[in-house]
């Protein structure tokens, strides 16, 4: 489903772009509300039709600049005659700046202009904390679980008695799932991956570090150009493994533009919505290349903190070399690792340290590290306390294989179109279902 809507979309901004380049415009205003109309008939052709949403112009209360397309949820207020809304922060799901060429001064000023979104959520956000209405942790809870492999609280009033550097990321995972997507969409622009890496990374190293619009939220969820993209990878949708001890915040793409902004407004929709959007069975996995990394810094003496930004930065002949998409996967266990997840349908965790697991490495010919090291990259398991592995999702899907050992997922449809692609089938099913994760759900 999603990769038919893609194709329409893009066949659509294509036909579009050509009519609009094919006409004379010297007056720029026009010329650039052209374009802002493409992207919000795209938008729209991706939305569902029962939900309430819909894509206008105008203005976020509290905000004075004027944004150019808006995904927001009920009625607005009209600006009088004008086709201008004002709407409030909660009911705003993605923001964009639009632009027809995006350059270094276009992309500096989209950024300033945006950034403020977050600012005002994120006053929202602390004002519903000081009444005592906190927010919703435990899909942020498993983010955390999947980049960093350790489990966190998944209720924010025990953040306090959680390690400073895992309160400050889960933090960050939380509110990312609470604020509304900012969105940089450039038609045109930067002709080269690293001329659009580059260009982010001198605003960001000219800027002062104080400044708020530096914040980890306040970085656009989805910066595109020409064929290029930068991207957020904070938890809508992606979540990344961590890279030399540092968590990957930002990175790169080539050629599937749409395709990232489908993915990011899918996820915003469904979060805020609470529905399943029709993703359909696709297996392949797009390749980025990571842009930022964050390492979170707290000094204990003046108890404060904040983060330090690491950058990776590959020149375009090696950013250039072929980037083929990978074929998602599930998680796999040997007959020997079979033996744990048989164990975790009935039981809590597993204990590193009993006699069961030890053996059950020893079996596989492993140590108990190289063992709980292949449980955590599965990302549907987790340790607590550096002792207990458990999962981490609300449901896990699992099918013992024809040709022996087992997969486990929490994608059922996913998982039933790899065992049909790869010419493989299972001799039975079990499912795990986490009743506390699937009622904070």
């Amino acid at each position: 489903m999603l990769k038919n809507i893609i194709e329409i979309i893009e066949a659509f901004i294509q036909k579009e772009v050509e009519i609009v380049s094919s006409q004379e415009m010297p007056h720029m205003p026009t010329l650039g509300d052209a374009y802002e109309c493409i992207s919000k008939d795209s938008i729209e052709r991706a939305l569902p039709s029962s939900l309430d949403l819909r894509v206008v112009s105008g203005f976020i209360r509290g905000l004075p600049e004027q944004i150019d397309c808006m995904l927001v949820h009920g009625e607005g207020e009209q600006y009088g005659r004008t086709d201008n809304y004002f709407y409030d922060i909660e009911n705003v799901l993605v923001v964009l700046e639009v632009k027809k060429t995006l350059n270094k001064t276009d992309l500096v000023s989209a950024y300033q202009q945006l950034a403020p979104v977050s600012k005002i959520a994120f006053e929202k956000f602390v004002a519903e904390l000081e009444n005592n209405v906190f927010p919703d942790c435990s899909e942020a809870h498993r983010h955390f679980s999947q980049i960093t492999g350790k489990i966190a609280t998944d209720e924010w009033q025990q953040l306090d008695y959680s390690p400073v550097t895992d309160a400050m990321m889960m933090s960050i995972l939380t509110q990312e799932l609470q604020f509304p997507v900012k969105i940089v969409h450039g038609y045109g622009g930067y002709k080269t991956e690293s001329g659009l890496r580059n260009a982010f990374l001198d605003f960001l190293e000219a800027s002062d570090p104080k400044e708020e619009i530096l914040g980890i939220n306040a970085l656009p969820n989805l910066i595109t150009s020409e064929n290029f993209s930068l991207y957020k990878t904070t938890g809508l949708p992606f979540v990344p493994e961590l890279t030399d001890g540092y968590w990957p915040i930002m990175a790169s793409s080539r050629g599937n533009v749409v395709e990232l902004m489908i993915e990011v407004i899918w996820s915003k929709i469904s979060k805020f919505c609470n529905v399943k959007m029709p993703w359909g069975e696709d297996l392949d996995i797009d390749t980025s290349a990571v842009l930022l990394l964050a390492e979170p810094i707290y000094d204990a003496g003046s108890e404060s903190g904040g983060w330090k930004f690491h950058t990776r930065e590959p020149n375009e002949a090696s950013l250039a070399k072929p980037r083929s998409s990978s074929e998602w996967k599930p998680a796999f266990f040997s007959e020997e690792l079979s033996t744990l997840l048989m164990h975790l349908q009935w039981n809590s965790h597993l204990d590193k340290q009993s006699d069961f697991f030890k053996s059950v490495a020893v079996e596989a010919g492993i140590s108990d590290e190289e063992l709980r090291d292949t449980l955590l990259k599965t990302k549907i398991m987790a340790e607590e306390n550096d002792r207990y592995i458990r999962f981490i999702l609300p449901v896990v899907h699992m099918v013992f294989l024809d040709e022996g050992g087992m997969i486990a997922s929490d994608d059922n449809d996913r998982l039933d179109a790899w065992l049909s692609k790869n010419d493989m089938s299972g001799k039975g099913k079990m499912v795990f279902i986490n009743s506390t994760q699937l009622a904070q759900s």
